[in-house]
């Protein structure tokens, strides 16, 4: 699961997850090419929250992706 944003310079950012089914997921910020910035944490069954990221701020005005990775990937429900 990918959202992508448009983040300012020196920005810092806080993530909360709430209701979340993806338990055991990792969260990580990828930077404008894809290369990883920052690995968040993972998300327990109760939820989560990520406080002040990047510690320095993002490094650039640009795009930025939150990737949610499961631990396996997700197959659609038949039925």
């Amino acid at each position: 699961i990918r959202l992508v944003f448009s983040g300012v310079a020196g920005q810092q950012l806080s993530l909360q997850v709430t209701g979340s089914t993806l338990t055991s997921s990792v969260v990580s910020l990828l930077g404008p090419t894809d290369q990883l910035l920052a690995n968040l944490g993972g998300i327990g069954a109760g939820g989560v929250f990520f406080d002040t990221f990047p510690a320095n701020g993002l490094p650039t005005t640009d795009t930025y992706t939150l990737l949610v990775d499961p631990p396996e990937k997700l197959q659609p429900a038949v039925g």
